[in-house]
């Protein structure tokens, strides 16, 4: 038997519930608990799981060693999306032949295949609706940009109009908010590129394929600097401070500015690569290469 285990994101840690120190845990903890064990408990039993050897002529013997041959096989192995779980991983005892890294995948074929877009919304919002979102400084920042910038639009992408419509109200920026509602990937794609800025004033996040697709469509991310960003973006993010709102504010109305005047940072740094070690191509023969491992 072979096994394959895919680490999306990680729990928050069982101090981080009893403390609330992380922005994702719920006020009552039931739901980060059954979260923190359930992925605990799985990451345990993978890593529990006996090594196999392929003796010569012989069929798959679970945790038996032929020491007439070194034709040693892993039975199992775990894809993980970010570098900063390696360590845990090592911890737990995942040899780094049991593992490897991947992107999330990007649509990079897709996203190059449609025509740039004019530039018609200055900022681009795309994301559910939860508390580590940083929905509020959002809603601030828009309101800061339509005081600041003569014309200003922001697009939502997604079906969260019924959900946000009523603040966007309270806070008089409906003439300048525009809601998508659900829209296929070539249009979500379509808007990126529609937009100056992609604004993410996330608390936290895990490996968020979304700030990707803004990249790949050539548009510019303003975004907290919360630890999980770096190794995945690098210089390719705009980041504040944690969580300094004037900061966030005026480094998206910098932006801004600099994509009315012509101006995208994007242009002088390396996507073509960033796109190449991101896309699904990329991600797909990273997956199918370990299944060719496993089936020898």
């Amino acid at each position: 038997m072979r096994k394959l285990m895919v680490l999306h994101m990680e729990a928050p840690t069982l101090g981080q519930i009893i403390t609330r120190g992380r922005p994702d845990v719920d006020p009552m903890r039931l739901a980060s608990l059954h979260y923190w064990a359930s992925q605990e408990w799985s990451l345990r039993r993978f890593c529990a799981c006996a090594t196999k050897y392929r003796p010569r002529d012989e069929a798959l013997v679970e945790g038996t060693e032929d020491i007439r041959s070194d034709s040693r096989t892993t039975s199992k192995h775990l894809f993980y999306l970010h570098p900063l779980m390696e360590p845990r991983l090592k911890k737990l005892g995942v040899r780094p032949d049991e593992m490897t890294l991947v992107s999330y995948g990007l649509e990079v074929a897709a996203t190059d295949a449609l025509p740039n877009q004019e530039r018609i919304y200055d900022a681009v919002w795309i994301g559910r609706v939860h508390r580590q979102k940083g929905i509020e400084d959002l809603f601030a920042t828009l309101q800061h940009l339509a005081t600041k910038l003569p014309g200003f639009r922001a697009m939502f992408i997604g079906n969260v109009r019924d959900t946000l419509a009523p603040e966007i109200a309270a806070r008089g920026l409906e003439k300048c908010a525009e809601f998508s509602g659900f829209v296929s990937e070539e249009e979500k794609i379509r808007l990126f590129k529609a937009s100056r800025v992609f604004l993410m004033p996330s608390k936290h996040e895990g490996s968020p394929r979304v700030i990707g697709e803004s990249l790949i469509a050539g548009t510019p991310v303003v975004a907290y600097e919360i630890p999980n960003y770096r190794p995945l973006f690098g210089d390719f993010v705009r980041y504040a401070p944690p969580f300094d709102l004037a900061a966030f504010q005026e480094a998206a109305e910098r932006e801004i500015l600099q994509m009315r005047s012509g101006v995208n940072y994007l242009d002088r740094m390396d996507l073509a690569r960033f796109k190449q070690e991101n896309s699904w191509e990329t991600t797909q023969a990273k997956f199918l290469a370990t299944l060719e491992r496993m089936k020898k």
